[in-house]
């Protein structure tokens, strides 16, 4: 007992991840909300430049949207509030040389917007984390305070794995309201699919990095395990309880009580001394495979607790009465609002006054902190749209839809059927009018959308998984091609810049081909 009293001491006094870890929630909170902004930014500068071509989209894009999210958590890192103060000066100079009064442009009806803020928000999640897991290898360009927090404390790069699972319960089945047209076997088939998919990727990713010798920290999961690996975890565990007690409709209410027994354990049952220094006191993970791979397993229920509150929450916004009108949209903003606040208020009364905050765990105060981190990204991003909504000539604050060649086909392909029959010819440059198979006609539609869709958001939304993918591929051999802990920083931001140029254009060029990696 006295040993493991001793690890214990040793970790949090002399870790410089602990010494570090002084980050709020208020910090890393106005650090991610750069992405909203530039939204916004995009939105007004979209009014001035709507009749692009395909790579002035992706130009346009990755100028407005992925070069100052990168610069964020790298060159202006330190200087947050002065970036986001100009990022805003430079959207009210956009506001002001916009003359909506004498502008002949119909505003892009709000009704067409459905839930898109949902696509913003967990694009963005993505797109930040692709650019961090390389950031973090260049020392002369992402700051130390950034870095993960193996033990305890706030981090940008905790809220990775975090806003990952949330954003994915938020459009689960259960979350859209289709629970009831899955039968028991079919969930069961789509849940082994998916699930040996992640387990797939993470024995891969297990495999090269042991054939590559790659550097890996053992005290972020474990000896074996990883980010997949939880991914699969979350989804097998969450389709067990939804199978047991088929009543997705109460998933706040277990998903909280799941996080107050699982913080219980630790607390109560010494699970957290256990979890920190293994059988042996030592803090090694070694020995049988529990033992070898105790923060990732265990976590792994804290993150289920996390997702079946974001199927809640999910079910609430894709209520068929919360889209279609700025009432419903403000609304649900409002909602939003409250429930960031009332979640932050108990992330911080359990970081203060129980347990502070722990990503290896998963504990209570990170699923606090988690749900108050994302719930306010969600609400920045129904902010970004409902401006680009009030705009002329504009469209999603994430998609491209506000191009003139296609917004008559997007508007009548998303509204009624009636509608849809009466879908603009000449801007689809169809020549057929007398077209009266839907299915042709609905395939013609989408082919009109990607064949002029350059967005970048749109396109890491149809392929969220191999985007990441990616990332850690292009990831991996540059460390293993470069020494990075050397590159200065002029020579980091050219790295960077290439590889999120890299990872953005494939994502691109799949959405125009219509590529998708999601079979299940």
């Amino acid at each position: 007992m006295s040993s493991t009293r001793d690890y214990l001491e040793k970790v949090f006094r002399e870790s410089p991840q602990w010494i570090s870890s002084q980050d709020s929630m208020v910090d890393i909170a106005a650090t991610l909300s750069i992405g909203p902004i530039c939204l916004i930014l995009r939105s007004f500068l979209r009014t001035r430049f709507n009749r692009l071509q395909i790579w002035e989209q992706f130009l346009f894009d990755f100028t407005v949207v992925v070069m100052p999210i990168l610069m964020s958590f790298t060159v202006f890192a330190t200087q947050i509030p002065v970036y986001i103060v100009s990022l805003l000066l430079i959207i009210l100079c956009s506001a002001r040389k916009l003359n909506l009064p004498q502008s002949t442009s119909t505003p892009y009806p709000l009704e067409s917007f459905g839930l898109s803020y949902i696509n913003s928000y967990r694009a963005l999640v993505n797109l930040c984390t692709v650019i961090v897991i390389l950031a973090v290898d260049f020392p002369a360009l992402f700051p130390s305070g950034f870095h993960k927090r193996y033990t305890r404390g706030f981090s940008i790069m905790d809220s990775g794995v975090g806003s990952f699972v949330f954003s994915h319960a938020l459009v689960s089945a259960e979350a859209r309201h289709k629970e009831k047209g899955l039968s028991f076997m079919k969930r069961i088939r789509t849940t082994v699919v998916s699930s040996s998919v992640l387990l797939l990727l993470g024995l891969a990713r297990l495999f090269v990095t042991w054939m590559t010798n790659y550097a890996v920290s053992e005290d972020e999961y474990g000896k074996h395990w990883n980010f997949f690996f939880t991914l699969a975890a979350v989804k097998i565990l969450v389709t067990i309880v939804f199978c047991v007690l088929p009543f997705p409709r109460f998933s706040g209410i277990l998903g909280i009580t799941l996080g107050i027994v699982y913080q219980f354990g630790l607390s109560v049952f010494s699970l957290k001394d256990w979890i920190l220094t293994g059988d042996d006191g030592s803090g090694l993970h070694n020995g049988s495979f529990l033992n070898s791979n105790r923060p990732g397993i265990f976590s792994s229920i804290g993150f289920c607790s996390l997702y079946l509150v974001g199927v809640q929450l999910g079910r609430y916004l894709f209520r068929p009465e919360m889209t279609g009108t700025w009432k419903c949209q403000l609304t649900t903003l409002h909602a939003l609002t409250l429930t960031t606040t009332a979640f932050s208020f108990s992330a911080w009364l359990t970081h203060t006054q129980w347990e502070q905050s722990s990503r290896m765990m998963a504990n209570l105060g990170y699923i606090a902190w988690q749900l108050a981190h994302n719930t306010f990204l969600l609400s920045l991003a129904l902010v970004a749209d409902l401006i680009a909504g009030s705009l002329p000539n504009s469209s999603p604050a994430c998609g491209c839809e506000g191009c003139p060649r296609i917004r008559s086909c997007v508007n009548n392909a998303t509204t009624s059927e009636e509608n849809r029959e009466k879908c603009d010819m000449k801007d689809r440059d169809i020549k057929d009018r007398d077209i009266k198979d839907r299915d042709i006609k609905d395939r013609d539609i989408k082919d009109c959308n990607i064949k002029e869709c350059a967005c970048i958001l749109t396109a890491i939304n149809k392929n969220q998984l191999f985007f990441f993918l990616i990332g850690n591929v292009l990831t991996g051999l540059v460390n293993l091609t470069l020494k990075t802990g050397e590159v200065g920083v002029m020579g980091g931001m050219v790295v960077l810049g290439c590889y999120c140029a890299g990872v953005t254009g494939v994502m691109v060029l799949m959405l125009r081909n219509n590529i998708s990696t999601k079979f299940w």
